[in-house]
């Protein structure tokens, strides 16, 4: 599917980096909670990625 304005393709790949910024601070955060005492509770709330 071409994209039809070069509006839309920074729009599109602007999405896209959004997408993978929030995919690699929730594993960043998976893994600092894995690290932590299991007898602490996590101060923030947790993004699930659903496929």
């Amino acid at each position: 599917m071409p994209l039809t304005s070069e509006a839309a393709r920074q729009r599109w790949e602007l999405f896209h980096r959004a997408i993978a910024h929030a995919k690699e601070s929730n594993l960043a955060h998976m893994d600092e909670a894995e690290t932590q005492c299991s007898d602490t509770q996590n101060a923030g709330p947790l993004l699930t990625i659903v496929r």
